[in-house]
């Protein structure tokens, strides 16, 4: 009789273990959409991920532009950024921007890092393999420049989403620091 009650509790124990571990995940959904968002190369739904860290500049207590590098996926075929759409979304203040037009990038040296505000950039182009033109192969990646309208001030979340013609578009979302300075990591 006291194996049985003894088994009992222990299933009892293992049920509410499992029941508690389940309403966790259940309860969550926003840190998984946000580790969906990183990029990571083994994402099969984005041809594209993010290299390295997200950067951005600061002035006057506001971000003014953030600096992204991006890559192709193992595996995937080319992207063409002179079609890439490219949404700078600030959950914070509730605001959305399209910059699908961007600057040419001159082919020159140094590459210009001028951007004016609501517009996006290729700044940087690394293992170049494609010659002169616009396409991101494999191994190259392309370091890219947004610049929202109006700025991102401390604290907000924003989102930048690229957008190619085909395949999945390649979102990650950070925050702005409480401090911002001339040069920033933004998680």
């Amino acid at each position: 009789m006291t194996c049985i009650r003894v088994t009992l509790a222990l299933v009892l124990v293992m049920v509410a273990v499992l029941l508690a571990a389940g309403c966790a995940g259940f309860f969550t959904p926003q840190k998984s959409q946000e580790h969906i968002w990183v990029g990571a190369p083994h994402q099969a739904s984005s041809p594209l991920y993010v290299v390295g860290n997200v950067s951005a500049t600061g002035t006057d207590g506001k971000i003014t532009s953030v600096n992204f590098t991006v890559a192709l996926a193992p595996g995937r075929n080319a992207v063409d950024f002179e079609k890439i759409t490219i949404v700078y979304t600030n959950q914070s203040q509730n605001q959305s921007q399209n910059l699908s037009e961007y600057q040419l990038l001159q082919r020159e040296s140094p590459i210009s890092s001028n951007v004016t505000e609501g517009f996006w950039n290729i700044i940087a182009i690394r293992n170049d393999t494609g010659g002169s033109n616009l396409v991101l192969e494999k191994n190259e990646q392309f370091e890219i420049v947004i610049k929202p309208v109006g700025g991102i001030y401390k604290n907000d979340r924003f989102v930048i989403d690229v957008k190619p013609v085909t395949g999945q578009s390649l979102a990650f979302a950070r925050n702005a620091p409480t401090v911002i300075q001339v040069f920033n990591i933004v998680y």
